[in-house]
């Protein structure tokens, strides 16, 4: 009856009245086998599982499947109550003896595994679902429905091998069987499974498409808008990017014409998706506020999920506190929900922020954490993803060496990700092998940057190639790239969903000084470095500072105050004590780090941080920062030193 007993159940499986069970309890009470009654339940519990599991073995096997039997009658009158579900479906299995037993046995147990799937619990309910199939006939017709779902529930889970081999399964008995909407049912649930990035899985777009072959070409049906939007998600990456929008577009009309709100957001999804790129940021902001408010009031986690990961990045680049309440519903839906995938892109997207504020030990920890997770998931793109994020995150460390081997890897495994190329090429000028760099930046440059695809990579690959044609000062690359990212001048440069860098106009100010174009330069710089500013991105103030003071560029250098010296002020009336806690906060410092350092109490520090925003009129600390840094050219600068 499991390791927690009910004395009225053991009573009717032994057919004994309750004194006789009591005196039979209380004994076992007495020797230390068993403990109870608890006050709540009334229950009795083994004092170990072990305790159970060895007198359950000296029961002999028949007299196991007359008990379960005995068991599964007690408890049937509780049918009702979703609590006994997993227990009822328990015994049913142990005393399944027969044809007709073991048919009994899998209804209890897809009931036990529906029952777990509604209060997500995952990983019980596939469970159960792949116990249904063992007592099923592989003939039985509703064999591919049972399949759909045990890989759906093992999907969520995080069982993503298992979910992929029940969903092609289910989908080759359907299709065999002729059955369209099984077939398509599959198909989907196949669908929502494939997290990836610069591939096409051509598994599920055979899938899709033979489905959509045996729908009749008539007025469009939920299940043909389904499946539509899905491919068009699918081929996003590669050479159907353009096909992938216009089916998506065409996907969204007719999901509004039928008015259903599944539908609809299945659509929303798909357009949002595939409409990522360096153009259309309007219209997929307002895609994934449709499609939030969908999910929401449709309480479908999964459409949730799939809203905010394209929602977050998009926000990253228009409103950071938007971007910051975007992260913050996620983490309660990961709470909420317990989705392994969920979770993972919490840590993807909180490694940005931390990268993004120059909390850069703690990036290292979400990123590290973050592929790790998404390696025990199986999800494609964990190593690509941690890839992206430590070059970004070693080039503000002065480490962008150690990205090299890595960089060449994903390169040569995944050439549709012209991006690590791109990636390779500002890594090869950092560390002074211009040969190298320049080759490849001869060949991604070539007509307009033909190379580099117009998604979700393209404005930060493009500028991470502007950077390059900079550094190794090649006016005719720096002309050419400055002209293809200045119709993106005063946006954000966001790579996929992982990585912030900076604004565009940063990347124009460095093409415009390389070319001798100081004043233009000069305006870049200061438009770059007012967005860097207002979004508390410390690394990139740093590195604009650097730049208009002749680091990168050869932008004119602003006039600077000296330091304080002893019993001195500084040109903002800043005390000595109160420019050293300046110095070390425009370092990346923590109150807590410049406490150690001066010798001071944590709160001193931050009375001193206080009195130093009222004397510059800073805000915040990267307001401070580009303050000290536009005033301070004795200091190293810059997130790539050379």
């Amino acid at each position: 009856l499991g390791r927690d007993v009910d004395p009225e159940v053991l009573g009717s499986v032994r057919g004994t009245s309750a004194d006789e069970v009591a005196a039979a309890l209380g004994r076992a009470v007495s020797s230390g086998l068993i403990s109870g009654p608890a006050a709540q339940t009334g229950l009795y519990r083994f004092e170990h599982v072990l305790v159970q599991e060895a007198l359950y073995q000296r029961i002999n096997a028949v007299q196991r499947l007359i008990l379960h039997g005995r068991a599964l009658d007690a408890l049937e009158p509780h049918a009702g109550d979703p609590g006994y579900a997993v227990a009822i479906a328990h015994h049913a299995r142990q005393a399944a003896h027969s044809a007709g037993t073991r048919c009994r046995a899998r209804r209890l147990a897809e009931r036990a595994a529906d029952q777990a799937a509604t209060t997500s619990a995952d990983a019980t309910a596939a469970d159960w679902y792949r116990t249904a199939l063992s007592m099923s006939d592989p003939a039985e017709p509703g064999r591919s429905g049972l399949l759909v779902k045990l890989g759906r529930a093992a999907g969520r889970a995080g069982r993503l091998e298992e979910a992929r081999r029940s969903c092609e399964e289910a989908w080759e008995l359907a299709a065999r069987a002729g059955s369209i909407d099984e077939m398509g049912a599959a198909a989907l649930a196949f669908g929502e499974l494939v997290v990836s990035a610069g591939t096409v899985d051509a598994g599920l777009v055979r899938m899709l498409e033979r489905t959509l072959a045996r729908i009749p070409d008539a007025a469009p049906t939920a299940l043909a808008v389904d499946l539509r939007a899905r491919l068009a998600s699918e081929l996003y990456w590669g050479a159907g990017l353009d096909r992938s929008r216009t089916l998506a577009r065409e996907t969204v009309r007719d999901a509004r014409s039928l008015v259903e709100p599944r539908c609809l957001a299945g659509a929303l999804a798909a357009r949002q998706f595939v409409l990522r790129g360096p153009d259309d940021l309007d219209e997929r902001l307002a895609l994934g506020h449709e499609l939030l408010d969908l999910a929401q009031n449709l309480e479908d986690e999964d459409l949730e999920l799939r809203a905010r990961r394209v929602l977050v990045p998009d926000c990253l680049q228009n409103d950071l506190a938007r971007a910051d309440a975007e992260i913050d519903g996620l983490a309660v839906l990961a709470r909420r929900s317990g989705r392994p995938l969920a979770r993972w892109y919490l840590d993807l997207f909180r490694a940005v922020r931390a990268t993004m504020s120059g909390r850069l030990d703690e990036a290292l920890h979400q990123i590290d954490d973050a592929e790790v997770e998404g390696l025990r998931l199986g999800v494609q793109p964990a190593s690509l993803y941690a890839t992206g994020q430590r070059f970004l995150l070693l080039r503000q460390t002065g480490r962008v060496a150690e990205a090299e081997q890595s960089l060449r890897d994903q390169a040569a495994r995944w050439p549709v990700l012209v991006t690590f190329r791109c990636h390779l090429a500002l890594l090869l000028a950092d560390v002074g092998r211009t040969g190298e760099a320049l080759a490849l930046l001869d060949d991604l440059v070539a007509q307009r940057c033909a190379a580099v695809p117009r998604d979700s990579l393209w404005t930060a690959s493009v500028a991470l190639l502007a950077e390059t044609a900079a550094r190794l000062g090649h006016p005719e690359h720096c002309a050419t790239l400055h002209d293809v990212l200045a119709p993106h001048s005063g946006r954000i440069a966001f790579l996929g969903v992982v990585a912030w860098w900076g604004a565009v106009d940063h990347y124009l100010g460095l093409t415009a000084a390389a070319q001798g174009q100081h004043d233009r330069a000069t305006a870049y710089f200061r438009s770059a470095l007012g967005r860097h500013e207002a979004w508390q991105a410390i690394p990139f103030v740093t590195a604009t500072v650097a730049a208009t003071q002749g680091g990168t560029g050869r932008a004119p250098q602003r006039p600077t105050a000296g330091r304080a010296t002893c019993g001195e002020t500084s040109e903002a009336g800043l005390t000595t004590r109160e420019a050293l806690v300046l110095e070390h906060l425009a370092g990346g410092a923590s109150n807590k780090e410049i406490a150690r350092a001066l010798g001071l109490s944590v709160h001193t520090v931050e009375r001193h941080v206080a009195n130093i925003y009222g004397k510059i009129g800073a805000r915040n600390r990267a307001d401070a920062t580009g303050y000290a840094l536009r005033r301070d050219t004795g200091r190293p600068v810059g997130f790539a030193p050379r």
